[in-house]
């Protein structure tokens, strides 16, 4: 699987690599990039998808120990 390096921390992400437009496909908590295997064979015949696999709790790597994790909530 590849990966990118961000600020953050490294990110794994699957790439259909099809031709087209892009579509980023995003899983939910406790997920992985893997929920949308099926959905990308489908829509990668005639698009690119890109399915990250976010730090949601499933992530294999761990983000850098500085990065807080913890959603915040806007009191505005």
């Amino acid at each position: 699987m590849p990966e990118i390096e961000l600020g953050a921390g490294t990110i794994a992400y699957e790439d259909s690599g099809g031709p087209g437009p892009v579509v980023v496909l995003l899983h939910g908590l406790v997920h992985d990039a893997t929920v949308w295997r099926k959905v990308a064979a489908d829509l990668g015949r005639d698009h690119r998808c890109i399915a990250p696999t976010l730090p949601y709790g499933s992530h294999r790597t761990p983000m850098r120990p500085d990065v807080p994790l913890t959603p915040t909530l806007s009191t505005s």
